[in-house]
């Protein structure tokens, strides 16, 4: 069963009536979670944990005695950190349940003085340093000893390069920059990729990207974070904008992926003048990790300095129970618990591109022809119109109203949107900052 905010149906406290009683056997089956098998989100997963809503929490006592298995566990929100891991100890504990953590950089959880983590956790691979000592498949560079450079400069130094390169920065506004800057520099096949971009158009440029590498013509690419996480590629060379560890050695993960080449890769990590960061936390861990490559890059190798960083960063820049909400868990201040514990501070909307292509267009018309008939939206149709979406913030929403349409509760784009780097507003908003 397939279960995340895309699928989400009918608010709790929506009228019911023979138009939506389609979309309530919808919501049963993803409230009772009655499957063998899973496949969610962890904001799905987690804020069900700590809902006080009935309709969130009647499907906790499925995951009893299973294995739940987390992809990506480091990019959990650090000021969530404490009261995540005293629930999946209670879990542990009360229902048996197993958790799998699956990264490269795995967190420092484990319980120890002034943190109270997890009671135990095992590794499944054996002397996991030896391992990555001999998987070491790149060597990493500060760029220019860690000086920001003005985005003109950096496209000049990187463009000098006949490689295939990928370039991620921390912003959309940043990527967009970049992206202009390099086509300046008459670079030839350049692909920007971002979150501003549909599904439909990011499958087909993430295909590209790998026939162009396996037949190694060259490709430059330009991403937001996005790609340090389900996109598989295997550039000879990668450069990272400073970011917390963690995101500098997932982006190391896409240089000489399948350790294949006669020389291993090259990473290098940079900063530019113009450049911003999506939030203070995020800055202060970005400075933190370039004064530790600073001292002594090699760092990045070593399976124990990210553990090490972790403590570090927990115990120097986060509040790891920023929110209280383990001390409200405990007064059972479950409404209080569900308001604080939120994975995406700013939730997002999903906007069909209504001008994408033939198919939308088509998508478009069906849903106003049910809309007529009075017809709620099918599962199927929610299927096709994911593919022509974007996800954006509500401020983006409210500054471009103008040109969004409600068609039978599903908002419609009928803005501007360019194939090369996505949807296109009237002007910038704090969506062009996030990290995505």
């Amino acid at each position: 069963m397939e279960h995340h905010s895309s699928f989400e149906v009918l608010d709790e406290d929506k009228e019911i009536n023979d138009a939506n009683i389609s979309l309530i056997s919808k919501r049963l089956a993803f409230e009772n979670w009655d499957y063998p098998i899973i496949v969610t989100t962890s904001v799905q997963f987690f804020e069900s944990l700590f809902s006080n809503r009935t309709s969130k929490c009647r499907k906790i006592h499925r995951i009893a005695e299973s294995v739940v298995i987390f992809d990506e566990v480091q990019s959990l929100k650090k000021e969530l950190v404490l009261p995540t891991l005293e629930m999946l100890q209670d879990i542990n504990t009360v229902l048996r349940t197993s958790f799998l953590f699956c990264t490269a950089t795995q967190p420092a959880f484990h319980s120890r003085d002034g943190f109270k983590g997890l009671n135990k956790i095992t590794s499944l691979v054996d002397k996991p340093s030896d391992l990555f000592e001999q998987t070491k498949r790149v060597d990493y560079f500060l760029l220019c000893e860690g000086k920001a450079l003005a985005i003109e400069d950096f496209s000049k130094i990187i463009s000098h390069d006949t490689r295939s390169k990928l370039i991620v920065v921390n912003t959309k506004k940043t990527a967009l920059s970049v992206y202009h800057s390099l086509k300046k520099e008459r670079l030839n096949n350049i692909v920007f990729l971002s979150t501003d971009l549909c599904p439909s158009d990011r499958k087909l440029k993430i295909e590209k990207i790998r026939n162009n590498l396996k037949e190694e013509k060259q490709i430059t690419v330009v991403s937001t974070q996005l790609i340090e996480a389900g996109v598989d590629f295997d550039f000879p060379l990668v450069y990272r904008e400073i970011a917390p560890m963690e995101s500098v050695i997932q982006a190391a993960g896409r240089c000489n992926r399948e350790g294949k080449m006669k020389k291993k890769g090259e990473v290098y990590v940079f900063r530019v003048l113009e450049s911003g960061f999506p939030d203070l936390q995020y800055k202060n861990l970005a400075t933190f990790c370039l004064e530790l490559i600073k001292q002594d890059i090699s760092r990045l190798h070593n399976f124990d300095s990210y553990e090490s960083y972790y403590e570090a960063v927990v115990n120097l820049y986060v509040d790891a129970d920023k929110y209280r909400i383990s001390e409200s868990r405990k007064n059972f201040q479950f409404e209080d618990v569900a308001q604080s514990y939120k994975l995406i501070n700013q939730a997002t909307k999903p906007l069909l591109i209504a001008n994408y292509n033939e198919e939308s267009q088509l998508l478009v018309a069906e849903l106003k022809k049910r809309d007529t008939l009075k017809l709620s939206v099918t599962k199927d149709l929610f299927r096709k119109m994911q593919q022509y979406s974007v996800q954006v913030y509500i401020d983006f929403l409210e500054n471009n109203k103008h040109l969004v349409q409600v068609v039978n509760e599903v908002l419609v784009w009928v803005g501007k949107y360019d194939e090369n780097i996505g949807i296109k507003g009237e002007q910038f908003t704090i969506n062009d900052f996030i990290v995505s």
